[in-house]
């Protein structure tokens, strides 16, 4: 690694893809840094809001995100993105141009599936013109096989399960696309999240969510990049503490127009905490500063690349009980499908809650505060707190950052 240049190359279009990038890069060994490139396309990031609160525009998007839609789309999008790399040429060799010392290899990780294909069309050039090798690594933030994340002529497609390997695999042949290897790693949650309770705060995770404790209940409710269910959000949370004055809820969001209303709505209540920033990678350490300070109980958030935060023991920082509320597109409703094949959600949370590290939400606020409340009340929580074990499934581990980097260090000395 002593002679690789590593930049992470992220875009502003939702927080996902900045949480994961920024995961990947606090799991770097001690002494090593990475350069970050955000790409700012306003069009991208205006399309992410636009299909994610417009009923219509989300309805398109849906519909062409499967069969031959899906097909021309990808096909039309594929070539655009691969024909306009200029910018992203010049932006590159600017933060380069930063770095005071040469080195012979550069590792590209990009955790947006457009400035894959950008820098995979980029890469045979800038070999050639820089006289320097580049590697390109691709990490898909959800698990779900869209044929975008189908990058050709990269080093690697990191996937968080074998059946989303297979699905972008069989699109990559029928489609003749430049060779890539897709490699199965688990998905890879903050590491900073990972870090094990003392035995105090275990203790304290586990008084907030019994029903016969008067320990105040820390929730965490993160805002989504696209500010989305915020009408709803408002509702559960005015209902949960009318119906239990124990929580307190903590929102962390970006500071938006879309959400100003609602941000200060919730900040004028006693029993909320508003912490904002119009920096999109603020906000995601700001959400994790938030449970290095607070033993965090439960989570409230739609099923996006949160949901992995079920790969966290509720043993560490991060291991809060995560409440769902309704998914938004295909890759929301994918990630639940993940923790549905391997046991981490309850359909039915009085059989065996214990085995869960998740739950849904019913439609309606009013109606899913009851639900927490009785979970509450019933001591599901409670058992939910002592989580049993994860099946013996490869997929299912914590330390996805770490398997990560040492899957780079072997591809890069066999190269």
């Amino acid at each position: 690694m002593d002679d690789v240049t590593i930049v992470m190359a992220q875009a502003l279009q939702g927080l996902g893809h900045l949480r994961v990038s920024d995961a990947i890069a606090h799991g770097l060994p001690s002494g090593v840094t990475a350069l970050f490139l955000t790409s700012r396309d306003p069009v991208l990031s205006y399309s992410h809001k636009i299909v994610s609160t417009h009923v219509v525009f989300r309805a398109l998007h849906e519909w062409v995100q499967r069969g031959w839609p899906e097909d021309l789309f990808t096909r039309w999008y594929r070539w655009s993105l691969r024909k306009n790399t200029t910018g992203l040429e010049k932006h590159l060799v600017g933060l380069l141009e930063q770095e005071q010392r040469q080195s012979t290899t550069l590792l590209v990780v990009a955790t947006h599936f457009g400035l894959g294909h950008q820098f995979a069309a980029l890469k045979e050039r800038w070999e050639k013109t820089q006289g320097l090798r580049m590697v390109v690594v691709v990490v898909v933030t959800d698990d779900t096989p869209l044929h975008l994340w189908a990058v050709g002529g990269v080093d690697a497609v990191i996937v968080p399960s074998t059946k989303t390997k297979q699905a972008l695999e069989a699109y990559h042949v029928r489609q003749h696309l430049p060779a890539t290897t897709y490699v199965v790693l688990p998905y890879m949650v903050s590491p900073r999240l990972t870090n094990v309770l003392s035995a105090p705060q275990s203790q304290q995770r586990r008084d907030q969510l019994s029903p016969s404790t008067n320990t105040r209940i820390h929730v965490s409710v993160p805002v989504s990049g696209a500010a989305v269910q915020l009408t709803y959000l408002s509702h559960l949370i005015r209902s949960l503490h009318a119906g239990n004055d124990r929580f307190f809820l903590h929102i962390v969001s970006r500071d938006m127009p879309s959400a100003r209303s609602f941000l200060k709505e919730m900040a004028s209540l006693p029993y909320v905490h508003v912490q904002r920033s119009t920096d999109d990678r603020q906000v995601v350490d700001l959400y994790e500063r938030l449970y290095e300070q607070e033993v965090i109980a439960l989570e409230i958030t739609k099923p996006s690349e949160q949901a992995f935060k079920a790969l966290i023991p509720p043993t560490a920082l991060g291991g809060s009980i995560l409440l769902f509320s309704d998914p938004v597109g295909k890759q929301e409703r994918d990630n639940l499908q993940f923790l549905e094949r391997h046991h981490l959600i309850a359909p039915d949370p009085a059989r065996n809650p214990s085995r869960s590290r998740c739950l849904r939400l019913p439609d309606g606020a009013a109606v899913s505060a009851q639900y927490v409340l009785q979970c509450l009340a019933r001591g599901v929580f409670a058992h939910m707190a002592r989580f049993t074990g994860y099946d013996n499934h490869p997929e299912l581990s914590s330390d996805g950052v770490a398997q990560f980097w040492q899957w780079v260090r072997n591809y890069l000395s066999k190269q």
